[in-house]
């Protein structure tokens, strides 16, 4: 992950419990082992890039959580130069970017409140601690510490730290000077804006993909060129005999349209599937396309439908196949300087019929772990298979589909015997990846089940 990084130093003694590591997931941390690891490095990066992008431009921090109830405590500037994160088994990081005085002053209520009930404290007792004042940060460079309230200075003596250890980690944060953000009132002021930054700039749409990347800092754009402004781009309509779908149509656009609903259904069922509402409503037809992820959804079907990708670059538009749209992973035949302005999908012949199947390992807003369409056109008395369009996606790559396979089918009653023989000719010739959702072995032999599904779900529908 550029521009963070997770570095383990472990001081310790024998009277605590053996060191965690945060990164790879050790431990059971809020009851969730691997993945309480994963949550808790995710929401202390939110913390920090929430903190950092209002007070400076870089930064460290560290968190000293010594039980279950000190999971946030006071900010201040550590007077020694250094800084530590101190990770229990229990421990829990808050995600608001919370400021100092905020953050003292929920932990000083709580405690007090907590010994008032016990009748120790009166919170009218002059005596009772007030919570410091918040210590505004250096622009330059920002070092910050949380450490627990009653700590006499943001690092504990030696005696206390020996008495008091635990495993230290600490998260160094880079954020850019600046980012040019520009809104072109026009498609050629968008190419020329391209053009101007070059490969240092990234198109806004949905800004799904696009957030996450600047998140976790694998991208650094000097400029952010936002579509927003531009009309008549989310249209979708029917021209030609073509579904056309503009680049900032919405994958929800898509899914609710009445004209996709009754020129192309698997389309809209498709878009359907795709994460959840929120990222659906905000997701765009043209970003799932240029980004190139190959564990999407549309994607495998836009390759069955032999879909046709619309650009616009600065020798004029052009029109793209889907099956040579996608070079690799994250990877288009897009030139540095092209936009994708929409993409156009032929209408199926009458009888022809689509499904998309998704098969997910997850959860169920996960992305997929394969995902299989499949169209089906018979013969009119329903008895012999007149085409067969199978594509698989999120097993390599970009999406896969043999035409060679599809022709097993061509004349057939395409039984479950020929519908199986297709998948096992599909199994045969995908190079499948390996990656958290699953081997390459695994999907494999999910290629095998997934799309002879698929085939007689069609065929069924026919």
């Amino acid at each position: 992950m550029r521009g963070v990084e997770y570095s383990p130093s472990v001081t310790t003694s024998a009277s605590c419990r053996p060191p965690l590591d945060v990164a790879a997931g050790d431990g059971v941390l809020g009851g969730a082992g691997k993945r309480g690891a994963r949550a808790l490095k995710d929401r202390f990066e939110r913390f920090v890039l929430d903190l950092h992008q209002r007070d400076g431009r870089f930064g460290r921090v560290g968190v000293d959580c010594r039980n279950r109830h000190d999971r946030l405590a006071r900010v201040a500037h550590p007077v020694d130069g250094q800084d530590r994160l101190v990770a229990s088994q229990r421990t829990e990081v808050r995600a608001e970017p919370l400021v100092a005085h905020q953050v003292s002053t929920r932990h000083h209520r709580h405690h007090t409140c907590q010994r008032q009930r016990a009748g120790r404290v009166n919170r009218n007792d002059p005596r009772v601690r007030k919570p410091a004042p918040h210590q505004p940060p250096d622009q330059r460079a920002c070092l910050l510490s949380i450490r627990r309230i009653g700590d006499r200075s943001p690092h504990a003596s030696s005696a206390v730290e020996h008495r008091h250890s635990r495993t230290y980690r600490h998260t160094l944060v880079s954020v850019p000077d600046s980012v040019a953000f520009v809104q072109p009132d026009s498609l050629e002021q968008a190419v020329e804006s391209l053009e101007a930054y070059g490969e240092d700039a990234k198109i806004v749409a949905g800004a799904t993909a696009l957030t996450i990347m600047l998140r976790q800092r694998l991208i650094r754009p000097a400029a952010l060129i936002s579509l927003g402004r531009l009309g008549g781009l989310n249209r979708i309509e029917r021209q030609d005999g073509h579904l056309r779908i503009g680049a900032l149509a919405t994958h929800r656009q898509v899914e609710l349209s009445p004209v996709v609903k009754t020129t192309i259904p698997m389309l809209a069922e498709t878009f359907s599937v795709v994460a959840n509402v929120r990222v659906r409503n905000a997701a765009t037809v043209g970003g799932v396309l240029a980004e190139a992820d190959y564990a999407s959804d549309p994607p495998a079907v836009f390759m069955a439908l032999d879909a046709e990708v619309e650009t616009l670059g600065p020798h004029g538009p052009r029109t793209i196949s889907v099956k040579d749209f996608f070079k690799g992973f994250y990877e288009t035949a897009l030139e540095p300087s092209e936009i994708v302005t929409g993409v156009r999908i032929p209408v199926p012949r009458a009888g022809s019929h689509g499904v998309y199947q998704k098969y997910v390992t997850r959860s169920s807003e996960d992305r997929p772990c394969l995902g299989a369409a499949a169209i089906v056109r018979m013969s009119s008395d329903g008895k012999t298979c007149e085409d067969l369009r199978v594509a698989v996606g999120a097993v390599a790559e970009v999406p896969q589909r043999f035409p060679e396979v599809e022709a097993l089918a061509k004349g057939t009653p395409l039984d479950e015997s020929v519908a199986r023989a297709v998948a096992d000719g599909y199994a045969e010739r995908v190079d499948t990846l390996a990656d958290m959702r699953g081997s390459a072995w695994y999907r494999t032999e999910m290629i095998r089940v997934w799309v002879r599904r698929a085939i007689e779900r069609a065929r069924a529908l026919a």
